[in-house]
């Protein structure tokens, strides 16, 4: 009867723990995994968007883990001087969909990167759709200070989800 009980209660508290450290957002099943097997020298910077609380790790261009099929990924025709940055990750619920709540995202909510010599702060402008061709054709050449985060749209199929965001902080 004590073994039963003792066992019950190590294994609440157990679940209690780890479940605290998973809800706080300081210790979660990709962080624990990164920290392990993955050369954090290939970590470029951290994205958070607080609202649908996102945090994941963007790694270098020249890394293959800079892949939209593992991580979120961060475009070759992004121009790191002009900051305009082009990130795209998968949404729909595989194992690599962390872009699937980009659509809760509203004018004025905020996105986070930190990397080791900057931080920027953007906030969302708007969102709107393209075509699913593979192509994000809009004008670029007197952008600045811009993020768009691209998706696949879970409301219609032949389309992307695309959200704008303004640098508005750079330290």
């Amino acid at each position: 009867m004590y073994i039963k009980r003792f066992l019950l209660v190590s294994y609440l508290a157990s679940v209690s723990i780890l479940g605290f450290f998973f809800l706080r957002g300081n210790l979660g099943k990709d962080d624990i995994i990164k920290s392990l097997d993955i050369n954090n020298d290939n970590i470029w910077f951290e994205i958070y968007i607080p609202r649908i609380n996102l945090r994941k790790f963007v790694y270098t261009m020249d890394s293959d883990l800079n892949n939209v099929d593992y991580n979120v990924e961060i475009l070759d025709s992004s121009n790191l001087e002009r900051k305009v940055i082009f990130l795209a990750s998968h949404s729909g619920g595989g194992k690599a969909s962390y872009f699937d709540n980009l659509v809760y995202l509203e004018k004025g909510d905020i996105i986070r990167l930190k990397g080791i010599d900057f931080r920027y702060v953007f906030v969302v402008e708007e969102e709107f759709y393209i075509q699913k061709n593979g192509y994000f054709d809009n004008f670029f050449e007197n952008e600045e200070n811009v993020l768009y985060m691209i998706t696949c749209s879970l409301k219609y199929i032949d389309k992307q989800l695309i959200v704008k965001a303004r640098l508005i902080s750079k330290c």
